[in-house]
């Protein structure tokens, strides 16, 4: 193999190449947007979260889509908003790849949630007198694993243990 190889811890990007009369009103619409998708998922999740009669299996899998939309959010505009403050063209390799980790789980998540939705809309409308053990049997363990994960005690020992070893490995 004859070929050329970068070993470079830096991954280089192109720039948005922004004039520098932009740069400012560029980052400040680009902040304005990510703090208005976060007060929007925010106050959806506290809505929910707060209201008793929302405690549903259908707001429960409501509520997975912000979350999902902070943690997609989140991903894209930190890095954005750090290469057009900064002027950067280069991002580190671990921080490439923890980018596009957590869009892929957008995305991947996203289309789960939808399905999710679409598959209780049509228990609720084909089985309707079924619906209510149904979605109150399948759909919360499976969108929320770990929270029902950790109800069992063998599970959520080994998830102590696991986090209190990586805690004392760091040590």
């Amino acid at each position: 193999m004859n070929g050329t190889y970068n070993i470079s811890p830096h991954v280089i990007l192109l720039s948005y190449n922004l004039p520098p009369a932009s740069i400012i009103p560029a980052f400040i619409f680009a902040s304005l947007g990510y703090a208005i998708i976060l007060f929007c998922n925010l106050i959806l999740i506290f809505t929910i979260i707060l209201n008793k009669s929302l405690h549903q299996p259908l707001y429960l899998i409501l509520i997975n889509l912000p979350i999902n939309d902070l943690i997609g959010s989140s991903a894209f505009f930190i890095q954005a908003l750090k290469q057009i403050a900064w002027k950067s063209q280069t991002v580190s390799y671990t921080a490439c790849v923890t980018q596009a980790f957590f869009i892929h789980i957008y995305a991947c998540g996203a289309t789960f949630i939808i399905t999710s939705m679409a598959y209780d809309r049509y228990v609720a409308i084909c089985w309707p007198l079924r619906f209510i053990g149904v979605s109150t049997l399948i759909f919360p363990p499976t969108l929320n694993p770990i929270i029902y994960g950790l109800k069992t005690k063998e599970i959520r020992v080994k998830v102590t243990q696991f986090f209190m070893n990586s805690i004392s490995k760091i040590r």
